[in-house]
């Protein structure tokens, strides 16, 4: 199974041949740009993320030579991994044949991110395996303890809210406590696994405290404040980057922020909760699936043992991290297969009861296989969107402007893409409505192109008189121009 979706994911990967202007955004305007900094000898100035991403992507690049490539195959390698750990966690904790049914569903699912050059399916990789490490063979040891709090900080290197991790792990040794020990070693293996966990995220941590005079500074508090600003901008041009900006300036922690607010960031929380986790199962699970979910969660929690208990803390907390945050469906990917194992166990459990009537044996296979069919259409349905909207005509533009450009130029662009393409730094294009603005704004950056394309067009329209270069011919000079579809590179006249 595994080897046949790594086939089948690879052949649609070479097709894809460009980062589209979704998810990838991220890997033009930060991850590929951090690889190139820490190659040439330069400190990691991530700020939200730490370099463990970025160290394995660097790494690919070294091998591979290209860049997206390298991408890709972290992607879909780590896709693999996080399916192959999912098994094995189910396995040891229920038994193969329901671990199997599992992620048969997870890989179908995630079938179209595996091609996508983002550190999504490498965090769900990085966070699934620490879980698998400590309840290794259903039982919680030393030796369980020590790798998985070991992984756990480089996780935390990867993505914060890998934080998760530790404070659930905390949780089941004190509270829960599966392995009925006496309190002092609740206490011990609580604290061996910060420890642990500390120790491998200390270059993360180190970095932070000689740059940002703190261990664990964090920007997370801007995220979360222009979350809550989103919420009250539909229908209008939001700017990720100007809103933390702003709300930088208005708070300085988390603290201060969700003091500030008060009962209405606990209103914005709660009703996060309720409306991520219906947008959770509409998105990923999709219909029938997620109709089995309330019954197979019910069933499994009838018969909850300790150890199974714990197993599910780690994605309960993971789910409620995440709800402090704008919702975006690939942010959840990482807890999909615990939910998803409450289709099989459902309907294949080898202690329910109706598993004795070989009638209903029959009739619940052939409902997983209509469920196999369904997630099939939605999962390659949404694959052929990812291999059929790439940008590609940036492609042929980053190669003509390349040639005539230097590596110092900077672009004021709505999208990373073509500045990095084309060897250029970027700087977000701005919110405002005039050409006075704009060129006022781009002083300020220090910009010397500015890109009018039709994704600056959709979301700038006041500033439609760059349509007409013959409009502003003496502020700018028209570098590249394509027609269909638009892109119009200006050169700031100095």
């Amino acid at each position: 199974m595994f080897f046949l979706f790594f086939i089948i994911s690879l052949w649609f990967s070479t097709k894809h041949e460009i980062g589209g202007y979704g998810v990838e955004t991220d890997f033009y305007g930060a991850y590929a740009g951090h690889v190139d900094d820490i190659l040439a000898g330069e400190r990691y100035r991530g700020e939200n993320h730490g370099p463990g991403y970025i160290v394995v992507l660097a790494i690919f690049y070294l091998i591979l030579g290209d860049i997206f490539i390298a991408g890709k195959m972290v992607t879909l390698i780590s896709t693999l991994l996080f399916a192959v750990f999912a098994f094995y966690s189910f396995k040891d904790l229920f038994n193969s044949k329901l671990g199997f049914l599992t992620v048969l569903l997870l890989l179908i699912i995630i079938f179209p991110y595996s091609i996508l050059a983002s550190n999504d399916l490498f965090f769900c990789f990085i966070f699934m395996l620490p879980v698998f490490l400590l309840f290794r063979k259903g039982k919680i040891t030393f030796s369980n303890i020590l790798c998985s709090g070991l992984v756990a900080g480089y996780a935390y290197m990867t993505r914060m809210n890998a934080v998760v991790l530790p404070v659930a792990a905390v949780f089941v040794f004190i509270i829960i406590n599966p392995e009925n020990w006496q309190w002092s070693k609740r206490f011990k293996s609580a604290g061996f696994y910060i420890l642990f966990f500390l120790a491998a995220a200390s270059p993360w941590l180190i970095i932070n405290i000689i740059y940002r005079g703190s261990p664990f500074a964090s920007e997370v508090y801007q995220v979360v404040g222009a979350s809550m600003v989103e919420k009250q901008t539909t229908g209008v041009d939001f700017s990720w980057t100007m809103e933390e900006d702003a709300i930088s300036e208005k708070y300085q922690s988390l603290n201060a922020l969700i003091f500030a607010n008060g009962l209405n960031f606990i209103i914005y929380y709660l009703k996060n909760v309720f409306n991520y986790f219906q947008n959770f199962l509409s998105d990923l699970m999709k219909f029938p699936v997620y109709l089995f979910v309330a019954p197979g969660a019910l069933l499994l929690i009838s018969r909850l043992n300790k150890i199974r208990l714990s197993f599910y803390i780690f994605p309960i907390i993971g789910f409620f991290v995440y709800c402090i945050i704008t919702y975006q469906p690939r942010f959840y990917l990482y807890i999909l297969p615990f939910f998803l194992f409450f289709i099989p166990y459902f309907l294949f459990d080898d202690n329910t009861f109706y598993k004795e009537n070989k009638k209903f044996i029959s009739i619940n296979y052939a409902v997983y296989f209509v469920i196999i069919l369904s997630l099939s259409f939605y999962s390659f349905r949404e694959m052929k969107v990812n291999v059929t909207t790439e940008p590609l005509e940036l492609v042929t533009a980053a190669k003509e402007i390349k040639n005539k450009s230097d590596k110092t130029s900077i672009m004021l662009a709505r999208k990373p893409h073509l500045a990095f393409l084309s060897n250029m730094k970027i700087e977000l294009f701005p919110e405002v409505e005039s050409l006075t603005e704009l060129l006022s704004y781009a002083e300020n950056k220090q910009a010397d192109y500015i890109l009018y394309s039709y994704i600056e067009e959709q979301y700038r329209p006041g500033l439609s008189i760059l349509l007409n270069p013959e409009s502003v011919k003496d502020e700018l000079q028209l570098f590249y121009y394509n027609n269909n579809p638009k892109i119009l590179l200006y050169k700031i006249i100095k």
